[in-house]
């Protein structure tokens, strides 16, 4: 009762202070307004897919909306348009983004002219970014105009050349910023962008957060050869870089040596500081249900949970978020690493980005360009397990020679609801497993040598009977106990009756005497 009282005075006290933040500062959460031609447009549809990747990846909080539509802008602080290049924006559209005063980013030429002065320059387009070692990449564009604001002004980074004459690639001029140019099928230019629109949006004079990225060894599969996977391991800890693995789940089969020795090697690698993911069932979708994949996700974490293996995220297919159905699947964890995924939606375009509600710390694909480098969203370098081991050394040195800075997955704070397990990782107090505290310390496993791999019903049932001993001896006690006390209950009870009987019966055999003798 206590309890109760005392959270009833939490809230209320919460509420009160909530209505005492000004509502200046309670509206410091950036809100986007994102306006696309993704329904009619095929250069708009691709260029929103990137920008709802970004959403996801970036925790943005924001909404979808058509351009021909007047916009409400009520609760937004900035408003992005990707619009075709050749369709010019409603004069109402148009009005209502100017009276709003808002922060605008026009990406590309669409909708440009309607909102501040603009002129077409003529001649051959090169692109140019800087690479990660920070080398001039120039790219030749097709096309030769180009509309750029007609008022000069601040650059944010990149340049385009139209002819000889150099322009900023992106610039703010008043409330519009404008990127000259776009691909969204160039993945340099994808992270440029990601880098732009982080700067863009970032309130303070100092640099945005700069987010690492995690180095994974990608799709492990169960029984692999832990000999194979060890000398993994040691490479990495010989280059001396944090790493993550990630395991493919498993159903069936998990007792097996093969399985247990996968997982002591899991284990080692473990408790040396490698961070463990889970991928998910790889299946479609559309073709199962929430109830069957959370059931075979917790099944497969139990598999590894028993030897002491313990996944603190799980890897997804990015289109997993952008679905209630993949939401809802991936709630119980709170790390999820993605990987990009052309599985369809069926049509499904949210017009928010729902996944923001459920608090994830979202880990996305990097590029695979080595020129397309970004430090707007925490990423995941993916490498093939399966490379050669010099391959992948050449890999991890060309990564610690590059701007990249790699992260430990033991750094950030763990959350898992598998099944009737709750995990919890604190990077300062350890694991826990339904509230007790677990080691991760390395322990040798101990093996079956006579396991039967093909097992019968008799071999199956003693099994189970062989892992369910001390159950079986405790019920066998107490049946005993039980039998033994209601045969001494029971004897008692009959030599009572018997010892009464007997009395009775001399009893009136002395009657009878002493009738006879009167």
């Amino acid at each position: 009762m206590m309890c109760k009282a005392k959270a009833w005075v939490l809230a209320l006290a919460a509420g009160l202070l909530l209505l005492l933040i000004p509502a200046q500062a309670r509206a410091d959460v950036t809100r986007l307004l994102i306006l696309n031609d993704e329904q009619t447009s095929e250069t708009s549809a691709a260029a929103t897919d990137v920008l709802r990747r970004f959403a996801l990846y970036s925790s943005w909080t924001c909404t979808f909306a058509s351009s021909e539509d007047v916009p409400d802008t009520d609760g937004c602080t900035a408003v992005i348009i990707c619009t075709d290049p050749n369709r010019a924006l409603n004069a109402s559209v148009a009005l209502a983004i100017q009276e709003s005063k808002l922060p605008v980013f026009v990406i590309g030429a669409g909708g440009l002219a309607e909102l501040t002065k603009a002129q077409v320059y003529e001649g051959s387009l090169t692109l140019r970014l800087q690479t990660q070692a920070n080398a001039a990449n120039d790219m030749l564009l097709s096309g030769n105009s180009l509309l750029l604001m007609k008022k000069s002004g601040e650059s944010l980074g990149g340049q385009i050349f139209v002819g000889a004459q150099a322009f900023p690639l992106c610039q703010t001029a008043g409330n519009i910023t404008h990127l000259a140019y776009f691909d969204p099928a160039q993945e340099a230019q994808c992270a440029f962008l990601s880098t732009m629109l982080q700067t863009w949006l970032w309130p303070y004079k100092n640099s945005p957060t700069a987010y690492g990225q995690y180095l994974v060894l990608d799709r492990i599969y169960p029984f692999a050869d832990p000999e194979r996977l060890l000398s993994l391991v040691e490479m990495l800890e010989t280059e001396n870089v944090p790493y993550v693995l990630c395991v493919m789940p498993i159903y069936a089969n998990a007792d097996y040596p093969a399985m247990k020795r996968f997982c002591e090697a899991l284990r080692y690698a473990q408790s040396r500081g490698a961070g463990i993911v889970m991928h998910v069932p790889q299946v479609t979708l559309a073709n199962v249900t929430v109830e069957d994949l959370q059931e075979n996700i917790a099944n497969a974490y139990s598999a590894y949970s028993r030897y002491g293996v313990y996944p603190l995220a799980i890897e997804a297919p990015d289109v997993w978020l952008m679905s209630e159905k993949g939401q809802d699947v991936l709630r119980g964890w709170r790390t999820v690493f993605l990987f990009r995924s052309d599985e369809a939606l069926f049509g499904e375009k949210q017009a928010e980005n729902t996944a923001l509600r459920d608090g994830h710390q979202i880990v996305a694909p990097a590029y695979a360009d080595a020129t397309a480098f970004t430090s707007a969203y925490a990423q995941a370098i993916y490498l093939d397990p399966s490379e050669d081991i010099e391959t992948l050394r050449t890999q991890v040195n060309r990564l610690k020679n590059s701007r990249t800075a790699l992260k430990k997955l033991s750094d950030v704070e763990g959350i898992v609801y598998a099944g009737d397990l709750y995990v919890h990782f604190y990077p300062a107090d350890g694991l826990y497993v339904n509230g007790q505290a677990a080691s991760l310390v390395y322990q040798r496993f101990n093996y079956d040598e006579d396991y039967v791999y093909d097992r019968g019903f008799v071999q199956y049932m003693t099994e189970q009977i062989q892992a369910s001993n001390k159950l079986i001896l405790a019920f066998v006690v107490v049946a005993c106990t039980i039998f033994i006390v209601g045969m001494i209950i029971s004897r008692r009870t009959t030599r009572r009756q018997l010892l009464g009987n007997h009395t009775h019966a001399k009893d009136e055999q002395e009657g009878v005497n002493l009738h006879d003798g009167g």
